[in-house]
């Protein structure tokens, strides 16, 4: 089952190794030279295949994945409560066949979209954006990719990445939302889109993003010996020939580091370890300042969470308009919908290659840990979130 996961990207995000002296360097293909044609346009992006694998989250890692044998039980890796495939399933049996109804891959195409880079990423939560039924500009209007935590999770991943930006972190004293803003900054001029929700049913100071909200509890999975060897795993199950061993120890001890320092990072008010996190409050602000005049990058969701699948999307330049979805199952059927892809083309853009031999090199390097990164948050926060009975999907270049 993870060979399967892997095959979907490797082909498409090869990042081939070459020696160079004193170090390893990397030279990274362009997407037209792995896939043997160019990026496609906009009427050929439907070329694309869907498969649901027979595996749940929590299962995709066997012993068929080498010699790693994973003899923890399940609720100790995933253990989010609210979202669970399993549960509905027990008290709904004849769900079942609806599920595999809407996934079915000649049904499930009409979702897939084409993505707009320019509009603001949106998270990978499936439920719909409040008013959607009734807005026919909603209905239109220009759909971002789909990536797990969006803006919060791309200030943890540029802290991580860059350079001696933990040493300062610790002189300067810098936190989580100085680096909120400083990587707002930074898409802008890297020309990315950037964005968050909040939903209907926070509380308190929580935004309603799951993957904000409980940023302190998807750092502790590495804490945990039992999560952190099927987050190793399954990030190589889903990089493919892009997972570097050297560069996840490197990214793993730099996540540890930053959770150690959470009270000094992440501070809470008046210092207080029950308080309510600083940046719970002034993220949404941040970004709709932020926001370019003809976006609104804070969209509200609405209703409760249906998930039955996450769905890997590997297909460059597409998304899943997953408000569409729960609007056609009556809420009842949503997936998680995360553009894998995406992480890739925005490693590209934030680390180009410029500069001598030595600075490109640095530059893929830093590509790597970027998606690394991205790909360590996403699956930490499904593990915090749901309970690892969800399907997983996949969704391939053809």
């Amino acid at each position: 089952m993870a060979s399967e996961v892997a095959s979907s990207t490797e082909n498409l995000y090869a990042i081939r190794r070459q020696a160079v002296v004193g170090n390893i360097g990397y030279t990274a293909l362009k997407y037209s030279e792995i896939l043997g044609y160019e990026e496609p346009e906009m009427e050929d992006w439907v070329k694309f295949e869907i498969e649901m694998l027979d595996s749940s989250l929590d299962t995709l890692l066997s012993e068929e994945s080498g010699d790693i044998v994973f003899d923890y039980p399940s609720d100790k890796i995933w253990t989010g409560k609210h979202i669970s495939l399993k549960n509905r399933l027990e008290k709904d049996p004849t769900l079942e066949d609806r599920i595999n109804e809407v996934l079915e891959p000649n049904n499930f195409r009409k979702y897939i979209v084409s993505a707009d880079k320019k509009a603001p990423r949106r998270c990978i939560d499936g439920r719909p954006i409040k008013g959607w039924a009734d807005n026919d500009k909603l209905q239109r209007r220009p759909l971002g990719p789909k990536v797990a935590g969006a803006t919060a999770h791309a200030a943890l991943a540029q802290r991580i990445v860059e350079d001696d930006s933990i040493k300062d972190l610790v002189k300067n004293g810098l936190t989580f939302n100085d680096d909120i803003l400083h990587t707002i900054d930074l898409y802008i001029g890297a020309g990315i889109g950037f964005g968050i929700h909040i939903d209907d049913r926070a509380k308190d100071n929580n935004t309603g993003c799951g993957a904000i909200d409980n940023i302190g509890r998807i750092l502790a999975k590495l804490q945990s010996p039992e999560a952190l060897q099927q987050l190793r795993a399954l990030t190589q199950t889903i990089l493919g020939d892009s997972f570097d061993r050297h560069v996840v120890n490197d990214v793993i001890a730099r996540m540890l580091f930053l959770d150690a320092i959470n009270p000094r990072y992440m501070p809470k008010e008046g210092n207080d370890p029950k308080g309510e996190y600083i940046y719970k409050k002034t993220i949404v602000d941040n970004v709709k300042e932020a926001a370019a005049e003809h976006h609104e990058p804070v969209e509200q969701l609405e209703g409760p969470h249906n998930e039955v699948a996450l769905m890997l999307n590997s297909v460059v330049d597409t998304t899943i308009d997953t408000d569409r979805l729960s609007h056609d199952t009556d809420g009842e059927i949503q997936v998680f919908g995360w553009d894998v892809w995406e992480v890739f083309k925005e490693a590209e853009m934030l680390f180009p290659l410029v500069g001598d031999s030595d600075a490109q090199n640095k530059a893929i390097e830093n590509r790597l840990k970027h998606v690394t990164v991205r790909t360590i948050l996403g699956i930490a926060t499904a593990m915090v979130l749901t309970d690892g009975s969800l399907k997983v999907g996949l969704l391939k270049p053809s």
